[in-house]
């Protein structure tokens, strides 16, 4: 979401401090329509009645629309209120002299089925809370807490916790640079400049991997002495996506579905029908208000004979060593089954009567000392050349984590649209050069499968999912690391409790 004229953002003019009250408990929400965007009412400067607002993580700045087409920047309260059964507006959050927008808006939703919206309440405000987003109801919540537990390894299991199983996917929040590259990140209204703060929450993903095979699916042959099975070496592609709850569904970039379905793939699927996407800004409208125009098609595949499927998507915790997400995803499952299914007696035996060899499911680890080229041994001897013999390039090591995983099963819907959509040329001006290139967007059609926290203080989304017949959630198992806090449990310490939720996919959110 931008402001119209390319404007992007500053927050500081005079010396103006801003000050926020709200209600701790669960904000009830609408959905613009079925799989749309979150919709709340708000009031600026308590005047008026509440109008029709999109709570859009996506968004940077919070900008609402008078009717006058004037294109300002000003200092006023802001109230948000949640909406009941009976479609009363209740005040459930007070935000006090804070930096506002206005500005023309348009549309959101699909088609036909798009509403009209007074304003969208962006990062910069939501940026002060966790804010935790819960679809299970008839209608959606959203929950605002300043300080959860601070420590990621609190959210982990251990052998004597098993009440704590969530993934938890650190972030570093993107946007909001001010460098002579990134002039566009500036607004300029009249003779004032503006900048804004980094809100932008960027997850890795891995599109279409294999299904998780970990609690269903051995991982080595009879006699094996490498993974035997395709779901556990690296399958999908990689890319990099934004979460916006204010979008309505999911998107990917033409260039990402070229890389996911073969050159030209998006072209020939954007030269067939199209849906029209209307997304609040102006840029995406255009000039005649036509909205968006972009193509459908579908993320995964259920198995069949001779196919083993695919997921649609799975998020993986970022910032680990050397591997990407799918090289993580695979890692992650790896050590999981190793130590879930592995070390049976006989396994045991031949182990210490033949000291550095494997048996068995332990001997889906990949270790430097084996040759398993083509099974996942690849990606460690690069990782051994780049980083002239960690001891992370082994999935067996102490200090190997296994990533935290959010996989959603079954296919999803999903919007394809060109490379030069003004939404995706403004997400990608603003997060460059300090992150790769933003690939799609998260929105209500895969979020409403989790009950998910953006935790903007903490830096980390944390997700358990709603259902397990089609999602699957791991928690980051790992030593102390600098993305950790000094106590967490590694898979090798967890092998003694395998059946742990944790160790095995988590429980869904109760």
């Amino acid at each position: 979401m931008r402001l119209p004229l390319a404007i992007a953002v500053v927050v500081v003019v005079g010396c103006t401090q801003s000050h926020s009250s709200f209600s701790p408990y669960p904000i009830p929400l609408q959905l613009s329509a079925a799989g749309g965007a979150l919709l709340a009412r708000a009031t600026v400067d308590a005047s008026g009645a509440p109008f029709s607002v999109v709570v859009d993580t996506g968004t940077i700045l919070t900008t609402f629309d008078d009717g006058s087409g004037q294109v300002r920047a000003l200092t006023g309260d802001l109230t948000l209120y949640g909406v009941d059964a009976s479609a009363t507006a209740i005040p459930r959050l007070n935000l006090t002299d804070v930096q506002l927008f206005e500005g023309p808006l348009g549309l959101i939703g699909v088609s036909s089925a798009a509403t009209r919206v007074g304003g969208v309440i962006g990062g910069d405000n939501l940026s002060h809370f966790a804010v935790g987003f819960d679809y299970r109801a008839a209608a959606p919540t959203m929950t605002l807490t300043e300080n959860l537990t601070q420590c990621d390894c609190q959210l982990a299991p251990a052998c004597d916790r098993q009440d704590a199983c969530y993934a938890v996917l650190p972030f570093t929040l993107a946007g909001g640079q001010d460098t002579a590259l990134q002039g566009q990140t500036r607004i300029t209204i009249g003779t004032d400049q503006y900048s804004y703060p980094s809100t932008r929450v960027l997850l890795d993903a891995c599109l279409e991997p294999l299904p998780d095979p970990v609690d269903t699916t051995a991982c080595v042959q009879p006699g094996g002495t490498c993974p035997g099975h395709p779901a556990y070496v690296p399958s999908g592609v990689d890319v990099k996506l934004l979460v916006a709850t204010g979008f309505p569904g999911v998107a990917l970039s033409a260039n990402a579905y070229d890389r996911l379905r073969g050159a030209g793939s998006a072209a020939e699927l954007l030269a067939g029908p199209l849906t029209t996407l209307h997304l609040v800004d102006p840029a995406d409208e255009g000039p005649t208000g036509a909205g968006v125009q972009v193509a459908t098609t579908t993320l995964g595949r259920l198995s069949a004979p001779g196919d083993l499927g695919a997921s649609p998507l799975a998020f993986v915790s970022g910032k680990e060593p050397f591997f990407g997400p799918c090289a993580s995803l695979a890692r992650s499952r790896r050590i999981r089954r190793a130590y879930i299914a592995g070390g049976t007696p006989a396994d045991v035996a031949y182990e210490n009567a033949h000291p550095g060899e494997c048996a068995g499911e332990h001997c889906c680890l990949v270790d430097l000392s084996r040759d398993c080229r083509g099974a996942g041994g690849d990606y460690a001897l690069q990782c051994d050349a780049t980083n002239r013999g960690a001891s992370f390039c082994n999935d067996s090591s102490n200090d190997t984590p296994a990533a935290a995983v959010v996989e959603l099963k079954a296919p999803l819907s999903i919007y394809v649209m060109p490379d030069v959509t003004p939404l995706l040329v403004g997400i990608n001006s603003d997060v460059r050069p300090t992150s790769a290139t933003v690939d799609g967007v998260v929105g209500t059609a895969a979020l409403a499968q989790l009950v998910a926290t953006i935790d903007y203080p903490g830096n980390r989304f944390i997700a358990q999912c709603v259902r397990e017949d089609d999602c699957v959630v791991y928690p980051r198992l790992s030593l102390p690391s600098p993305f950790d806090c000094g106590f967490c449990k590694g898979p090798k310490d967890l092998r003694v409790c395998p059946d742990l939720p944790g160790m095995r996919a988590c429980p869904p959110a109760l």
